[in-house]
């Protein structure tokens, strides 16, 4: 890590620069290694109010260390995959366009969207392309994880010739797979793998406002309401409560959107009845699952919302364990 970063938090906070090294440590300790010094120093920064953007202007970001809030992004990604294209209905009647990349480096990955004319973006590059993006911003979306965004001042050009390293292409993990057990701390990244059994389809569907993508509120006679943007043509979305198990402990994994498709296997439910229907597909399947522990106050417990899972073959996996015994 840049010694800037720390001269520029000690001056900000008025802290010795040994203080903010012995911070940036115990946050690492805090989340058990599965954050960076970089992105520890991050985090410290955020709670002590210290703007670390004109760091951040300075040189490439690795994504392990991007975190909410952050403005003037400037990062070197893979193109690990590129969503399809959403149309909505805006509530002067337009038609919007929403689409999704996901972009990945050695450290990670993280989902970047894109809004209306940003989407022509899309025509000139293909998944397995290298990108660099400067002066973008990030922000948590309403699945609490964190995205980037493009701003008016945001470029994004090509990379041609010099491919970075994927993690998602690669076959390299993020964090070392963690026994369910172990999950203990909110807000950090983990890897686990189990069984799915039991999913939850009671309020599946949900509603947001299609310029704003925030939740809406339902009336008689399907009218939805956003609290910004008055009476709108809502976009429907599901979401997906699992419990799964790895025989050390069990723990909700929250799927959504595009994840809780990919789950059942087809984007193709229109209602509850076919979606419960699907249980057969779902119930006992073995995944490994990548995340972000978040506390739910209702359940009084930690849940996983998931980034992204895999299916794992279970004979293939102890075929395997039995050659490495």
């Amino acid at each position: 890590m840049e010694k800037s970063i720390i001269s520029h938090i000690s001056e900000k906070a008025n802290i010795p620069q040994e203080d903010v090294l012995t911070r940036i440590n115990d946050k690492m300790n805090e989340f058990s290694g599965l954050v960076s010094e970089e992105g520890a120093a991050y985090l410290i920064a955020k709670e002590m109010g210290v703007d670390l953007n004109t760091e951040t202007q300075k040189k490439d970001l690795k994504i392990e260390n991007i975190v909410s809030g952050m403005r003037s992004v400037s990062i070197k990604a893979g193109i690990v995959e590129i969503t399809q294209l959403n149309n909505f209905n805006k509530s002067d009647g337009s038609i919007g366009r929403v689409q999704n990349l996901i972009l990945g480096d050695e450290t990670g990955t993280i989902r970047m969207s894109l809004w209306d004319d940003q989407t022509e973006l899309i025509t000139k590059i293909k998944k397995g392309d290298s990108i660099e993006i400067k002066n973008a911003y990030s922000k948590d979306n309403n699945r609490g994880l964190v995205e980037l965004r493009l701003g008016k001042k945001t470029i994004v050009k090509s990379l041609l010739g010099n491919p970075v390293k994927v993690i998602a292409q690669t076959g390299v993990v993020q964090n070392t797979r963690t026994p369910i057990f172990l999950v203990k701390q909110d807000g950090v990244k983990y890897e686990i793998e189990g069984t799915v059994l039991q999913w939850f389809t009671k309020n599946a569907f949900f509603y947001v406002c299609p310029t704003c993508n925030k939740r809406v509120t339902s009336h008689e006679g399907n009218v939805y309401t956003c609290e910004e943007h008055g009476e709108v043509t809502a976009i429907k979305h599901m979401v997906i409560s699992t419990i799964i198990d790895d025989g050390s402990a069990s723990i909700r994994c929250v799927f959504f959107r595009d994840i809780a498709t990919k789950l059942i296997g087809t984007e193709n439910i229109n209602n509850y009845e076919e979606l419960d229907g699907l249980s057969g597909t779902v119930l006992g399947k073995y995944i490994n699952v990548k995340g972000r522990s978040k506390y739910n106050t209702f359940f009084n417990a930690l849940e996983l919302i998931v980034e992204d899972f895999s299916e794992v073959n279970v004979s293939e996996k102890l075929k395997n364990m039995v050659e490495v015994n």
